[in-house]
């Protein structure tokens, strides 16, 4: 498990990078007006409902789960859903899309940012919880086209 998990962090870690940051990800968000609503309260391992509007007609995008931490910090969610190496869930031709996902039931809290050795982490009860989508482009060396995130508590 441990290791199919490493070579997905350092995609983890480039998302987190990018919902702490700014630049051109932020001004394409804007740009777009992508949104993502999830329920107020999550439960990990349990299928949740993500629902995708404003982004890009036809775009392919992927889910990640971290923990929001203040002050912002990059050390902490799961990989993206889909794994990398696996198709991106495709939006409909007007940029939206309901999706299901499984919640997962821990996530990678790093202490570098390399994160060769991931501590693999429990979700606890009343943490704070970001959902990001983002389109398939991200990570790739060229700007998302688009993102957006929504806020939710762990039951």
């Amino acid at each position: 498990m441990l290791r199919r998990l490493v070579p997905g962090v350092f995609g983890v870690l480039l998302l987190v990078a990018a919902i702490t940051g700014s630049g051109p990800l932020r001004q394409a968000d804007r740009a777009r007006k992508a949104h993502v609503t999830v329920p107020q309260t999550l439960q990990p391992g349990q299928l949740i409902t993500v629902r995708v509007t404003g982004f890009p007609a036809g775009s392919r995008v992927r889910v990640q789960f971290g923990l929001d931490l203040r002050p912002p910090a990059n050390c902490c969610a799961t990989t993206l859903i889909p794994r990398p190496g696996k198709p991106a869930l495709a939006l409909g031709s007007d940029g939206a899309r309901t999706l299901r996902v499984r919640m997962p039931r821990r996530y990678a809290r790093c202490t570098s940012v390399s994160c060769p050795d991931p501590e693999l982490t429990f979700w606890k009860s009343g943490e704070r919880v970001y959902v990001f989508v983002a389109t398939n482009r991200f990570g790739s060396g060229r700007p998302a086209e688009a993102f957006a995130r929504a806020i939710a508590h762990i039951r």
